[in-house]
């Protein structure tokens, strides 16, 4: 074998090599990247779960406000209603985008959700006393949702699903109902309505579907600004 065939031969083979192990770091980078990916969802997750549960035992010692659950929701559920969540393309990207973590059964009583972004399933659990000013509540999924005596003022639940939602007391002033699914009007009637001092007039339901537009102006004004009273469990219903 000359010298020069031998040469060839093995620059041939450092080249094979050269490229196997180019493809093996590669992958070795994507598999660490991976891992670290993963590792960072589960802390984001787990930090704001942390807050929800402190926010739950502040609720349950009796006392409200804001200890930063606004902001907890907003991470776990940000990816509810996003681009990536539409078919096909979410088969892939639902790897990526893991921010729609299901928050059922929360029970948050009397706590500040003003200006709240979330679409995501908050089905089944009870937001007494609390207030939702302003919040955007677009697309979310609220069954079973218990806003007895919230103050829902100029929040925005269109497209959401309200099956079996309770608003009883709830201050439903310029509250957004455009498209919402499984809502029972009726149930509209046991909310209020609520005309601050300074208002000419009260600010009525907004809302794109005729028996909403035809119920809204049958609901009661309410009584006063602060509707909770000392209600014991007993009485937290729908008023039917």
């Amino acid at each position: 074998m000359s010298g020069e065939t031998w040469w060839t031969k093995l620059n041939a083979k450092v080249r094979i090599l050269s490229k196997n192990v180019a493809v093996f770091a590669v992958a070795g980078t994507i598999i660490a990247y991976w891992n670290t990916f993963e590792d960072k969802i589960a802390d984001r997750h787990e930090r704001a779960w942390s807050v929800i549960r402190t926010a739950m035992q502040w609720s349950k010692d009796g006392w409200g406000g804001n200890v930063g659950q606004n902001n907890a929701i907003e991470i776990l559920t940000r990816d509810c209603h996003s681009w990536s969540t539409a078919p096909p393309l979410s088969y892939v990207l639902s790897y990526f985008f893991q921010d729609c973590v299901p928050l059922q059964s929360l029970t948050l009583k009397a706590m500040d959700f003003r200006s709240l972004q979330s679409s995501g399933n908050l089905s089944d659990s009870f937001f007494a006393c609390s207030n939702f000013g302003n919040a955007d509540l677009r697309y979310a999924t609220l069954r079973n949702v218990r806003f007895h005596a919230a103050d829902l003022k100029d929040a925005d639940l269109s497209n959401a699903d309200l099956s079996n939602a309770c608003f009883y007391k709830a201050n439903l002033a310029g509250v957004k109902l455009n498209g919402v699914k499984n809502l029972d009007t009726k149930t509209l009637l046991n909310a209020c309505i609520l005309k601050l001092p300074g208002e000419s007039k009260r600010a009525e339901i907004v809302s794109d579907i005729p028996e909403i537009q035809g119920i809204s102006t049958k609901i009661p004004d309410c009584v006063d600004y602060i509707r909770c009273g000392n209600w014991d469990a007993s009485k937290w219903d729908c008023g039917e």
